[in-house]
C-alpha cells in the first residue's frame, strides 16, 4: 500500500492505496481534510433582486472522505451574500448512503430578494423584511425526512405596485420549536408569535376587495399546480397531523375601508392582543380563541370561543362583542341600507355564533344608546320601511334600543350567504315592529291583549273595568317608549248607541216613577 503525498506532520494526510484480489483490482482512496477558505463568487441571476450577488467569504471543510464511499464525513460550510445574509451549515454526512444530520443557521436574508420569483400577475411587491432561521435537517437517501426550525421574519412590509400603498406589515412573525416529520406526516410547533401586524382590508367602489386584486384569475391555476406538486411529493401515506399549542397576537391592527358606499367608510381595529390555544388536527379537538382589541383606540372589542378547524365539517362557537362604538362612525352603512345618516349614538354589540354539522345558529344582541338620525340619503339599497317609527317603538325611557336578532341557516346550501342572512333577519325585525307596533308594546308589559283596540260599552263614553285595565297597560307601555306619538281615532255604531241610550233614558224614567231597579229588564 504505497502512500502518496503523505505528510508525516499531518495525521489526516491524503492516502491512496491499491489492493489486488484474484481476477480484479480495486482502488481505494481516502482524503483526510478538504478545505476551501476565504473564497468568493460573483453570481448574476434572474431569480434575485439585486441580480448580482457577491458571495464572500465562502468557507468550507469536509473530513474523512473515502472511496469507495463509506463512513461518516464531518463537514462545515459558511458564506455571506452582499454583506447582509449569512448561511452556515455543519454536521456529518454518509456520502455512500446519503444519510445526514445537518445543523443550519440562516440570518439576515432580505425578503425583497425574492420579488423576481413572485408570479408575473401579482400586483404587489415585498419592500421590507429579513428572514432568520436555525435548526436541523435530517436526510435519508439524500432526501429530507425531518426538519426542525426556530426563526421568523422581522420588519416585513409589502406594497401595491401601482399606488405604493402599504398592503401589510409586521414587526415580527416568529415560530418556535417547529418539528416536521416528512415520513411520519406530523407537524408540531410550540408557538407562533405575530407582533405588531398591520393589515388592510379595503373594499373598492366596484365591490372588489384589495386582496382579491393582488392576483389575476389565472394565478389560481398556478397555486393549484403547486399544491398538487406538494401533494404528489409528500402526500402519500397516512394523513398529516398538526399540533400548534399557541398562536399569539400582540399590538396588531387591521385598517378597514369600504368605498362601495355612497359615503366612504373607514375605521381601524387596533390594540389587538390575544391568543389561539390548542390548534390540533386530532378529531374532536377544539382551539380556544381569546383576542381583544379596540375600534379607533377607544371602543373595546373581544372575540372569545372555540373553533374546530380540522373536523370533517368546520365547527365553531364564537362570541364577538363591541362596546361603546360611536354610531356616527357607521353613517355610511345606515345611509346606504336605511336611508338615514346617524348624527350620534353609542353601539354595544354582542354576537354569538355556533356552527355544527353545517348548521349555523347565531344571535345578535344590539344595544343602541341615544341614537339620533341625521340627513336623508338617496340609496337604491335602502329598505322600504318607516325607520323613524321603528326606532321610536324600540327606544325605551332611557333612550336605549335593545333588540335580539337570531339568525340560522345551512352553510352547505349553495345559496347561503351570511351577509344576506343577517340583513334579512334585521329587516324582519324592523318589519315586524312597524307592521305590528301594538304587539311589541303589549309584549313590553306582558300582555296578550290587542292594545290598539279599546271597546266602550254601547251607549257609554266611559270604558268599563276591562277597558280601564287595558288603558293602564297601554299607558305603562307608552311610559317605556316615550318617543312614540299616539294618534287616536274611533268609530261609533249609531244604531246600537241610539238604542242603548234610549233604553237607559227609559230605565232612568221608570225608576224615577217608583219602579224598583231590580225589576227592570233590558
Amino acid at each position: 500500500q504505497p502512500a502518496l503525498a503523505q505528510d508525516p506532520n499531518d495525521p489526516a494526510a491524503t492516502q491512496v492505496a491499491t489492493t489486488t484480489s484474484p481476477g480484479e483490482e480495486e482502488w481505494r482512496a481516502s482524503i483526510g481534510i478538504v478545505t476551501l477558505a476565504d473564497s468568493s463568487l460573483r453570481w448574476r441571476s434572474p431569480f434575485t433582486d439585486p441580480a448580482l450577488l457577491v458571495v464572500n467569504p465562502i468557507d468550507a471543510r469536509i473530513e474523512q472522505v473515502n472511496w469507495p464511499l463509506s463512513g461518516d464525513s464531518p463537514f462545515s460550510f459558511s458564506l455571506a451574500v452582499n454583506e447582509s445574509a449569512t448561511l452556515s451549515l455543519d454536521g456529518g454526512i454518509a456520502l455512500g448512503e446519503g444519510n445526514a444530520q445537518i445543523s443550519y443557521d440562516l440570518q439576515g436574508l432580505p425578503m425583497s430578494w425574492a420579488n423576481p420569483n413572485l408570479p408575473d400577475n401579482i400586483n404587489a411587491s415585498i419592500t421590507g423584511g429579513a428572514l432568520a432561521l436555525k435548526g436541523t435537517l435530517v436526510l435519508t437517501g439524500f432526501g429530507p425526512t425531518r426538519i426542525t426550525l426556530d426563526g421568523g421574519i422581522t420588519d416585513a412590509e409589502s406594497r401595491w405596485d401601482d399606488t405604493d400603498e402599504v398592503l401589510t406589515s409586521w414587526d415580527r412573525v416568529a415560530i418556535k420549536g417547529l418539528d416536521v416529520d416528512l415520513d411520519g406526516h406530523t407537524l408540531v410547533a410550540e408557538t407562533l408569535v405575530i407582533d405588531n401586524y398591520n393589515g388592510r382590508l379595503h373594499i373598492y367602489e366596484d365591490g372588489s376587495i384589495n386582496t382579491s386584486k393582488m392576483f389575476a384569475e389565472e394565478y389560481g391555476e398556478q397555486a393549484e399546480d403547486v399544491a398538487n406538486t406538494v401533494e404528489d411529493e409528500y402526500g402519500e401515506g397516512e394523513p398529516w397531523t398538526y399540533q400548534l399549542p399557541a398562536v399569539i397576537f400582540t399590538d396588531s391592527s387591521v385598517d378597514f375601508m369600504d368605498q362601495s358606499l355612497p359615503i366612504p367608510f373607514r375605521t381601524r381595529i387596533g390594540d389587538i392582543n390575544g391568543q389561539i390555544q390548542g390548534v390540533n388536527s386530532a378529531p374532536g379537538s377544539k382551539a380556544e380563541v381569546e383576542v381583544r382589541g379596540s375600534v379607533d383606540g377607544y371602543a373595546p372589542v373581544v372575540l372569545e370561543g372555540s373553533v374546530s378547524p380540522f373536523d370533517d365539517t368546520l365547527g365553531l362557537d364564537l362570541a364577538l362583542s363591541f362596546d361603546g362604538v360611536d354610531m356616527a362612525l357607521l353613517s355610511p352603512y345606515s345611509g346606504t341600507y336605511a336611508g338615514d345618516q346617524i348624527d350620534s349614538g353609542l353601539l354595544n354589540l354582542d354576537l354569538e355564533y355556533k356552527l355544527e354539522q353545517g348548521q349555523l345558529a347565531g344571535d345578535n344582541r344590539i344595544r343602541l344608546g341615544q341614537l339620533k338620525l341625521g340627513e336623508k340619503i338617496e340609496s337604491e339599497e335602502a329598505i322600504d320601511a318607516p325607520l323613524e317609527l321603528a326606532l321610536s317603538i324600540m327606544t325605551d325611557s332611557n333612550g336605549v334600543i335593545d333588540m335580539d336578532v337570531p339568525v340560522s341557516g345551512d352553510v352547505n346550501d349553495p345559496s347561503f350567504h351570511l351577509g344576506s342572512v343577517i340583513s334579512s333577519a334585521f329587516i324582519g325585525v324592523i318589519t315586524k315592529v312597524v307592521t305590528a307596533p301594538f304587539t311589541v308594546l303589549a309584549n313590553l308589559v306582558g300582555s296578550e291583549e290587542e292594545l290598539n283596540l279599546l271597546a266602550f260599552p254601547t251607549g257609554s263614553a266611559e270604558p268599563d273595568e276591562a277597558g280601564l285595565a287595558k288603558l293602564a297597560k297601554l299607558a305603562e307601555a307608552l311610559t317605556e317608549r316615550p318617543k312614540i306619538t299616539l294618534r287616536i281615532t274611533g268609530r261609533v255604531n249609531p244604531a246600537a248607541d241610539r238604542e242603548r241610550l234610549q233604553k237607559n233614558a227609559l230605565r232612568a224614567e221608570v225608576i224615577e216613577q217608583g219602579l224598583p231597579a231590580q225589576s227592570w229588564e233590558d
